[in-house]
């Protein structure tokens, strides 16, 4: 099975291959796209903290600026239903651990453009995550495909292990528990959120394990008061 990347749809094709090597699957995670003011982001990079800021300006706190993405099989021990309360729920229960295999995470640092425009950086995560392929998925046993995104270099990501930092997290996005050796085609990756005001849906995504009822981040999500260019 191969699974990449595909971008805005942010098609993510992956490469995910079977204990069998003839046996080849296509699967392509796909970020949905919303439309912000002047902007048009991956849907789970939309959100805004608690001052009404987007969490995607954070890429721009560091000189130079950085952005990364992270993604995660979480093996969920059974195959519970895709609402944020249902995994929730299932989650808390002890017998399902819910955190990523570290193992096959997969991570990506993106090349940013030299123009303050988040339109541009979500323009060049399509032509640069498109067709990347994702290290041994797991493919025989539920999970979830979480892909998060933080204002941070691989090294520092890969120092800070399980847990995300919270001032550097930019946005977070996941599938619908899934046995991928049976999944061909597209596989989308969301944010259940009705709203920009989503932070705390970003945190509760971004926790280990993943929808924590109490997620390592907190804070309240902001106003819709943007700053779409970041200054």
């Amino acid at each position: 099975m191969i699974a990449r990347i595909i971008p805005l749809a942010l098609v993510l094709p992956l490469a995910l291959a079977t204990a069998c090597e003839q046996d080849v699957r296509h699967v392509e995670l796909v970020l949905g796209s919303v439309a912000i003011p002047d902007q048009v982001a991956p849907r789970g990079l939309d959100c805004v903290d608690q001052d009404g800021r987007l969490m995607a300006c954070r890429i721009y706190d560091p000189d130079p600026p950085v952005l990364t993405m992270v993604v995660d099989m979480i093996p969920l021990g059974g195959l519970p239903r895709c609402r944020a309360n249902s995994l929730q729920a299932w989650c808390a229960e002890a017998t399902h651990d819910c955190r990523p295999d570290l193992d096959r995470r997969a991570i990506f640092e993106l090349s940013l453009p030299p123009d303050r425009s988040l339109l541009e950086v979500f323009e060049a995560m399509k032509s640069e995550l498109s067709g990347q392929v994702l290290p041994n998925p797991l493919v025989s046993e539920p999970v979830i495909v979480r892909a998060t995104f933080l204002a941070q270099d691989v090294a520092t990501v890969e120092a800070a292990g399980e847990e995300p930092s919270c001032e550097a997290l930019v946005g977070c996005v996941y599938s619908c528990p899934v046995v991928l050796d049976g999944v061909e085609g597209e596989l989308p990756l969301e944010l259940d959120a009705f709203n920009i005001r989503c932070m705390a849906e970003v945190h509760q995504c971004a926790s280990n394990p993943i929808f924590a009822i109490e997620p390592a981040c907190s804070g309240a999500s902001g106003t819709p008061d943007l700053d779409p260019l970041c200054r």
